[in-house]
């Protein structure tokens, strides 16, 4: 139990490492522009605040719409990744019968899937 509790702080560690980090300086880094532009330069600042809530709305939808394509052609290479778990699983069956082009072609049938949606 304890090495299981180990492996999976180990985990979370490696997943969000640095990113803490960047995000803090992000977030600092975010205000302390605002505290000085301010200071320095206020009506640039305020021509920019009037311009954010479009620059988020804009920046939101970017970030919808990539999410959505990244989730299709995920799940288009899980779909072929999958395939390929079959036939590599069952490979004295497909060697047997001869069905090495076969299983190929449509191998690379679900791959050519995932590129479309990549290049989108």
């Amino acid at each position: 139990m304890a090495s299981k509790i180990s492996k999976e702080i180990a985990a979370m560690h490696r997943g969000m490492g640095e990113k803490i980090g960047n995000i803090t300086m992000s977030v600092v880094g975010f205000v302390a522009g605002f505290a000085f532009s301010f200071y320095w330069g206020w009506l640039y600042t305020c021509i920019l605040l009037c311009a954010f809530p479009a620059l988020m709305i804009v920046g939101i939808a970017m970030g919808v719409s990539m999410e959505e394509g990244f989730v299709e052609a995920m799940k288009a290479y899980a779909q072929s990744a999958g395939y390929a778990e079959q036939a590599l699983s069952a490979i004295k069956v497909v060697h047997t019968y001869g069905q090495e082009e076969l299983e190929q072609k449509n191998y690379q049938e679900f791959l050519n899937r995932s590129k479309k949606l990549g290049v989108k």
